[in-house]
């Protein structure tokens, strides 16, 4: 039976695969993943979760039922557009009047009952660019200890570009903006949690996710991590280049 429901409402490489692994891992907290991006209808690993579902009326469905433990908790995460495409998959299986009185999140609410959301974000807004920046252009978007690869492949390191970083810097700012839109027209207060929090104490951030949630947090013990962390020498440099060049300006 259904008991609650919550998002993992972030952007791109603020540690929300750690976060949905660890989470993952208890056993009792869903199965946050990212179901929602707009192609992973044709990822052969969401396939395999999800019964290879088609974008259609059942797709919502699907989700649900891999996302959810036995003990009725459903998780899931997503970046701003995502949330979009699930507010839609939301839409699709609600009636018309619905869709058209009521709010977003109630809306949810129906699908979702007892949904809450964790806002994860990074306060280091530069380092979040440009760890955003080499993921794009390498394709490296995780690096997991177990296989000693990345999952994507990776054609080499992308030169230093300061445009390319403030462009991702920009679009992590639009994306906040949305999420505190959103999460201030429809009163809510979610869990909030940083990337700093995280990778500081792991345990002690799934302990006030579980508890925020109402479940056991009790002796909780996590496996190691298997993802490696990907920040280096060459991200810290270009960090240090980027503000040297903005303080330059002024």
């Amino acid at each position: 039976m259904h008991r609650l429901s919550y998002l993992i409402c972030c952007a791109e490489r603020t540690g929300s695969t750690l976060l949905s692994d660890a989470l993952i891992s208890t056993g009792q907290a869903g199965r946050p993943r990212s179901y929602f991006n707009r192609v992973a209808h044709f990822n052969p690993r969401y396939q395999r979760i999800l019964g290879n579902a088609k974008d259609d009326g059942q797709y919502l469905d699907k989700v649900i039922a891999a996302a959810t433990t036995p003990n009725g908790v459903f998780g899931a995460k997503v970046h701003w557009e995502h949330f979009i495409n699930f507010i839609t998959k939301v839409d699709r299986s609600l009636p018309p009047q619905a869709t058209a009185t009521l709010s977003v999140h109630q809306r949810v609410q129906l699908r979702l009952p007892n949904m809450r959301y964790i806002r994860l974000t990074r306060g280091n807004a530069v380092a979040r660019a440009i760890s955003h920046y080499r993921a794009e252009k390498t394709g490296r978007w995780q690096v997991d200890a177990r296989w000693f690869t990345d999952d994507t492949g990776g054609e080499g390191e992308p030169p230093f570009d300061f445009d390319a970083i403030e462009a991702f810097i920009r679009a992590g700012e639009v994306e906040n903006a949305h999420w505190r839109r959103y999460f201030q027209e429809e009163a809510i207060s979610p869990l909030e949690l940083t990337h700093e929090e995280l990778l500081q104490d792991l345990t002690a951030t799934v302990r006030q996710v579980l508890q925020f949630l109402g479940l056991h947090a009790e002796n909780l013990e996590l496996p190691p991590p298997s993802l490696r962390a990907q920040a280096d020498g060459r991200s810290r440099e270009w960090e240090r280049l980027y503000r040297q060049m903005c303080a330059e300006e002024r």
